[in-house]
This record gives structure tokens, sequence and C-alpha cells, in this order.
């Protein structure tokens, strides 16, 4: 009786750290929402809004959705367009403190991760944009791995399936992810999971969901190809050698939390206890190869 009560107050403090934070972050992203005003990428997602389809020619259709709905439920102010975004944001700190729960990290870990992600400058200065549905979508995908790897019901892939097809709609760059956590889960432990029906019902799940979207890019000739191929060509973007890219990487991040995330991935890729969870860190590694080899996008 005195264990099952010592854990439920130990539950009970998480979740109340997590939700303080959650909170906290929330508020901080609403109370500075105000920034330089509307940025130029948020006036074409509203002009999106006003003409909803399952896609656009370079976009999937989640940020105008999401305009939509803001312009509906909230109206048309500057509040109205960051609210959701702050909420993604806070969303993402949670479930990445989940995460480190989950993984047997207490108290001191998952705060000190929740003000990483907090301090992060990529993650800080809120506002629509599509990369809002990649970052989250990471922070969902990786929550409920990492849930499978501790031994929980591997029925929750359709739930990871779910996450990932969502925040597909919203960026199509969350395919990357997936490439690399199937390439993290054939180099780890954990490759016998592929065997299992539940992550290829995922597998299915993900495609459904993001299926409206693919079948507008066919009907309209793969029109995102063409146009990331057209800007490739133009040489438009910053093309960074890999180490000035990974050192973008990780300015975006915040180069004072190097020292935590690092030693994290070390502890993935090294540590007895971090073998369970050892397709995390492989993923990492290999979306940050596949990154570099399709010469990615400068973070700023």
């Amino acid at each position: 009786m005195q264990t099952v009560s010592i854990a439920g107050k130990s539950r009970r403090t998480d979740f109340l750290l997590l939700g303080g934070m959650t909170l906290i972050t929330f508020m901080i992203h609403l109370f500075l929402y105000k920034g330089y005003g509307i940025f130029r990428d948020e006036l074409y997602f509203i002009a999106c809004s006003y003409r909803l389809d399952w896609g656009y020619v370079d976009m999937p259709p989640g940020v105008a959705v999401v305009a939509w709905i803001s312009r509906h439920l909230l109206g048309d102010s500057l509040f109205a367009l960051r609210f959701v975004p702050a909420l993604f944001a806070a969303t993402q700190l949670l479930l990445t403190g989940l995460t480190v729960r989950v993984m047997g990290g207490r108290y001191y870990a998952q705060s000190l991760t929740c003000l990483c992600v907090l301090a992060a400058p990529q993650f800080f200065g809120t506002f629509l944009n599509t990369d809002m549905f990649m970052g989250l979508g990471w922070a969902a995908c990786a929550w409920v791995a990492a849930r499978v790897f501790s031994g929980e019901d591997e029925r929750l892939w359709m739930l990871f399936g779910l996450f990932a097809g969502l925040a597909m709609q919203g960026k199509h760059a969350m395919a990357f992810f997936c490439v690399a956590f199937v390439v993290g889960l054939l180099i780890s432990p954990q490759r016998k999971m592929l065997l299992g029906k539940w992550l290829w019902a995922g597998i299915g799940v993900t495609f459904l969901v993001a299926l409206p979207n693919v079948i507008w890019e066919y009907n309209h000739h793969w029109a995102t190809y063409e146009l990331l191929s057209n800007i490739a060509k133009s040489n438009k973007n910053l093309v960074l050698s890999p180490l000035a890219y990974l050192r973008s990487n990780i300015d975006s991040i915040g180069r004072f939390s190097l020292p935590v995330w690092g030693t994290g991935l070390l502890w993935f890729l090294l540590a007895k206890d971090g073998r369970r969870f050892r397709t995390l860190g492989w993923t990492w590694i290999a979306a940050l190869i596949i990154f570099l080899a399709l010469k990615g996008k400068i973070i700023t």
C-alpha cells in the first residue's frame, strides 16, 4: 500500500510540474504574441483560408485550416492568429516532458528538458507557420514511440500513425521523420517490432490520413515537387557545408542546451538504460543525414 501511495504521489507531482510548465509556456507566448505584427507568410496563410483545399502549390492544407478555424472562432485579430501556434508550442513542451518521464526521468530531468525547449530560439517567438506541425508531430510521435519501447501496448502504433499523418497534412517534411524513424528501427535492437502487425497498422493510418493531400498532388501534377525542384535549380536557398548546417541547427536549439541534448543523444546510443529507446537516437542521426543529403534549408 505504501509503494502504491508513493507511486501515486510521484505521478501527481510529475503532472503538476509538467502541467504548470505547460501553462507558463502558453501564457508567455500569449503575452508576447504581438512581436513585429503580422508576418508576411501569415497573410498568405490567411488568404489560403478563404479558399480551403486539400493542398496548395507550396504546402499541405493544415496551416490554412488552422487560419480558417482561428478566424471563425476567435476573429481576425493578431491574437486570434497567434493563439493556435501558442497552443502548439505549449503542447510540444508538454509532450517532450512526458517523453522524458516515460524514459525514467524524474523531476529534475523533466524540468531541465522543458526549460531547454522553452528557451530554444527556434521555438520561441511563435507565429502561424507550417513548421509548427512538424515540431509538434516529431514530439508527439517520439512520445508514443517511447511508450511502446517502455513496454506499453503496441496498439499505440495506431496513435503514432495518426500523429504522423496529421503532421504531414501540415508539413510535407514530416515524411523525413518517418523515413528516419524506420531507419532507426532497422539499426537498433527494436528492429523486431517491424515484424509486428500494429506497427504496420500505424503506417496504414499515416497513409490514410495523408492520402487526401497525396491525391491532390497527383491531380495537380505533383505541384509541390515541381516547385521545390525549380527552387533548387535557381540556387535560391543557401546551401551550407555539413559542419555549417549542423552549427545552424545547434544555434536554433540554443547553444547553452548542447550539453543537455548532446548527453541525451549519447545516452540513447551508448547507455545500457537507453538501449530500449535507441531507435530515437538513431532517428535523430538518420534525419540529420537525410537533410544534409537533400541540402536542407538553413534554420533561421
